[in-house]
């Protein structure tokens, strides 16, 4: 198993942005588990919306063996998260000011592909901080 570095950009919500990082090491031959911290801003209406801020475990099994998947850059997995999401609402005109934050699971199952020894991209589909991530790998 080797060891991968995740670094990535998701679009979620309305065109609202995230920005997350994630690193995950190899623990026997398909499996691999690390951390991971996120920042999401999610708008409902025009005038309010979250801020979150999310630390979290995650952990994935490398599906290449069952696959029967040669190529060293490539890389199919799935997995789940545990998360600590801490949020705070915003708003213009609120009057209601509020923070907290709650523990929660995702999932991903997705993909990656080096396009050099060291650097690659990689796509993710979920549930939990977003349910679509694309971005890029940096390998150690």
């Amino acid at each position: 198993m080797q060891v991968w570095a995740l670094e990535h950009l998701v679009l979620w919500g309305k065109g609202i942005l995230s920005v997350n990082a994630a690193y995950e090491h190899g623990f026997g031959k398909n499996i691999s588990a690390g951390a991971s911290f996120g920042y999401v801003k999610t708008n409902y209406l025009v005038d309010w919306g979250y801020n979150n801020l999310v630390f979290g475990a995650r952990g994935s099994y490398h599906f290449n063996e069952l696959f029967k998947i040669e190529n060293e850059k490539f890389d199919v997995y799935g997995g789940a998260s545990v998360l600590y999401k801490y949020y705070k609402l915003i708003g213009s005109e609120s009057s209601v000011k509020a923070s907290g934050g709650d523990l929660d699971m995702a999932i991903h199952a997705g993909g990656r592909c080096l396009f050099t020894r060291k650097v690659g991209a990689f796509i993710e589909l979920g549930y939990g901080l977003s349910p679509f991530q694309l971005g890029i790998v940096f390998k150690p």
